[in-house]
């Protein structure tokens, strides 16, 4: 009896640990990132309508396009949403969250900054996706194959469709002849891209242009770049 209570006592303990490293393991991709919630707007039709959850993601060792000099917080007090965007210093995203925990990975207000900050207009000439959507399956059966990857984490890192937070998912060429790489901002598998950005055809489409100018015209929502299955907590359980 005593012995069976230590060997259950033993599988318990070993399970803690192995939920820790793993704990340990995900907040360890997301070390160099800079997370937090994004206020809601109050606004009808925003994003935070439709998602549980919406957060910025910062890039600290990577120097936003067009960034311009630091300002005091009494300077940024004064000023709109869209000059916040244009003075932030270091690169940043936006992040949905939907209730069932997939992410829709947004450019933000970034590309809209840009293009706007300037005395001549600049556009968007073209999105190249550098990622890959996963093979075709179910939702559940994506989320089947992340568990068992997870015991293989260069199996996981290899897989197509598979991301991890500092990689990068897609290329915007501006007509000033400017590049901007976009981040994947999660660790995990590539539900969707979207195809109306590059005009690439898809499963069941005949036929669909290009249309890159929705990272100007609607970046948060018809404008996103991908939908990801993150592979642990996003964000960490200790945000």
């Amino acid at each position: 009896s005593c012995s069976s209570s230590s060997t259950v006592f033993g599988f318990a303990v070993l399970g803690l640990v192995g939920s820790k490293t793993e704990s340990q393991r995900t907040m360890s991709h997301y070390a160099s990132l800079e997370i937090s919630t994004r206020p809601s707007s109050g606004r009808p039709g925003s994003p935070h309508r439709y998602f549980g959850s919406v957060y910025d993601v910062r890039f600290p060792s990577i120097p936003a396009p067009a960034a311009r000099k630091s300002l005091g917080p009494s300077d940024l007090s004064k000023m709109s949403e869209s000059e916040k965007e244009r003075s932030e210093p270091h690169l940043k995203q936006i992040v949905h969250k939907h209730v069932n925990g997939l992410c829709i990975i947004t450019a933000g207000e970034l590309l809209k900054a840009v293009c706007s900050s300037g005395d001549d207009a600049i556009t968007i000439s073209r999105v190249e996706f550098t990622k890959e959507e996963s093979d075709g399956q179910s939702v559940g059966a994506k989320r089947k194959k992340a568990r068992r990857a997870k015991s293989n984490r260069k199996k996981l890192d290899n897989e197509k469709g598979n991301t991890q937070p500092l990689d990068t998912l897609a290329i915007v060429t501006l007509s000033d002849g400017q590049k901007i790489d976009l981040k994947c901002c999660v660790q995990g598998t590539i539900i969707e891209l979207n195809h109306r950005l590059d005009g690439k055809k898809r499963e069941l489409v005949v036929d669909e242009s290009a249309n890159p100018s929705l990272l100007l015209s609607d970046p948060l929502l018809d404008g996103f770049l991908a939908v990801i299955l993150p592979s642990g907590h996003f964000p960490t359980r200790s945000f």
